[in-house]
C-alpha cells in the first residue's frame, strides 16, 4: 500500500473530489452506540473493523501510533440533490448547485499491540457548491449534542445553524449579518477530507496517510450487532 504525508494525501482527495468513492456506514447516526461497544485498551483494531466495516483512511501519528478513520455518517437529501442536479443540467452547468452535507465522523488511535489505545470524534454541516469549481459554504463543525444524537439537516437549516453561530461569534443577531458573511466561501474539502481534519485535530501533523485501504475478511461483519437492524 502506497502511503502519503498528511499534507499530500488531503491535497490530492481535493484535486480528485469530482470521482472519490467513499464507503460510509450510513445507519450511524449517533455515536452512543460506538462508545457503548469500543471500550479503551480493550476493542482491538480488527474489532473495530468488523464493528464499522472498512476504514476510510488508515495513518500513522507523530509518535508512531498506527490510526483508522471512519465516515460515519452521511447524510444528503434525495430531493434537494435531484433538484441541484436538475438544476445544473438545464443550465449546462452555468447555475451553481447545491448539496447539503451532515458528516461525522471518528478515528481510533492503536498501541503497539493493534488495542485501541484512544479515540476522537467530530462532526461537520456544511453546503458543496459547484459551478465550473467546487467550494464549500455554511462550513461548521458540531456541538457535542449533535454528535450524539440523530440529526438530518436540509439546506435551509446548514446555512440558519452556521448563520446563529457567526452572529453569536460576532456577537450580533443574524439580521446584522452581511450577504458576503452569510454566504463566504470555504476551500473545497470533501467527506474524507472532513474526516481527515479529525485525525490532525486529535494528534497534530501526521507521518503517513492514505484513503487507499483494503478491505479484510471480517470487515463490517459484526456491524448489525452493534446498531441492529434499521
Amino acid at each position: 500500500m502506497r502511503k502519503l504525508t498528511a499534507a499530500a494525501a488531503l491535497s490530492l482527495t481535493v484535486l480528485t473530489s469530482a470521482c472519490t468513492s467513499v464507503v460510509t456506514q450510513d445507519q450511524v447516526s449517533t455515536l452512543d452506540n460506538v462508545e457503548n461497544r469500543i471500550s479503551k485498551g480493550v476493542t482491538t483494531g480488527d474489532e473495530v473493523r468488523a464493528y464499522l466495516g472498512t476504514p476510510n483512511y488508515l495513518g500513522t501519528a507523530s509518535d508512531g501510533k498506527n490510526i483508522m478513520g471512519f465516515a460515519l455518517n452521511n447524510s444528503r437529501k434525495l430531493d434537494e440533490v435531484g433538484k441541484s442536479f436538475l438544476k445544473g443540467f438545464v443550465t449546462f452547468g452555468i447555475a451553481s448547485s447545491s448539496i447539503p452535507e451532515v458528516v461525522k465522523a471518528i478515528v481510533f488511535k492503536l498501541d503497539d499491540k493493534g488495542v485501541v489505545e484512544d479515540y476522537a470524534a467530530a462532526g461537520y454541516t456544511y453546503i458543496q457548491k459547484k459551478r465550473v469549481t467546487f467550494w464549500l459554504e455554511a462550513d461548521r463543525e458540531m456541538t457535542e449534542r449533535e454528535l450524539h444524537s440523530e440529526i438530518d439537516y436540509d439546506e435551509d437549516e446548514i446555512y440558519e445553524l452556521f448563520w446563529q453561530d457567526l452572529a453569536k461569534a460576532k456577537g450580533v443577531s443574524v439580521s446584522d449579518l452581511s450577504s458576503d458573511e452569510k454566504y463566504q466561501e470555504f476551500k473545497f474539502c470533501n467527506i474524507p477530507c472532513h474526516a481527515a481534519r479529525i485525525a490532525t485535530k486529535a494528534y497534530g501533523p501526521l507521518k503517513t496517510f492514505t484513503f487507499d485501504v483494503q478491505e479484510k475478511a471480517g470487515d463490517g461483519s459484526r456491524m448489525q450487532e452493534m446498531f441492529g437492524s434499521r
